[in-house]
């Protein structure tokens, strides 16, 4: 690890935005409250995020199948996930451990087609915002009470076009 870095064991924020830095600087936080790496680079991997609120991995490339979200569900702590303008994002991960989760900010995420069906289990999100995420055809049915509670739900084209099916894949689906 970093010289710099192996003394601050008791960092909480770290601010890393478009930064290319060693694997294990990052890894070695465990009192981190606040990580923002914008344009995280992919082969990064929270390995102890145990005590992380907020995550913003905005402008970086990474997917649904990135590694770090099976280390990100440990974050039980976890509040707020910013991922704007992640375009390589298809569907939003399985957050079903991350339970705290208040604000999940997914705007200008082009490519986002679909909700994993674990976002019905956030109920104590209050901001969801989808701005630009003109897209996404699938939600799953259980957000339909999840929605109902938000206190903001940002996406003006989102809501016109989505239909309540019926079928047995307990879905929402645009009616594009």
């Amino acid at each position: 690890m970093s010289e710099g870095f192996a003394s601050m064991i008791k960092l909480r924020l770290l601010k890393l935005d478009y930064s290319w830095i060693a694997k294990d600087v990052v890894q070695s936080f465990s009192e981190m409250r606040w990580l923002s790496w914008k344009g995280c680079p992919t082969q990064f991997t929270p390995t102890n995020p145990t005590k992380l609120v907020v995550l913003d991995l905005s402008y970086s490339d990474i997917t649904e199948s990135w590694m770090g979200w099976k280390y990100i569900k440990v974050a039980k702590s976890l509040k707020v996930i910013n991922l704007t303008s992640c375009h390589k994002l298809s569907r939003t991960p399985n957050l079903s451990e991350n339970l705290q989760l208040e604000v999940l900010i997914l705007k200008s995420c082009y490519r986002l087609t679909a909700f994993d069906k674990s976002i019905g289990d956030l109920k104590r999100l209050v901001i969801l915002n989808l701005q630009h995420c003109d897209n996404l055809t699938y939600l799953p049915n259980n957000i339909c009470p999840l929605i109902c509670n938000l206190k903001s739900v940002s996406n003006s084209s989102l809501a016109p076009d989505l239909e309540v099916e019926t079928s047995d894949d307990d879905s929402v689906s645009s009616g594009r």
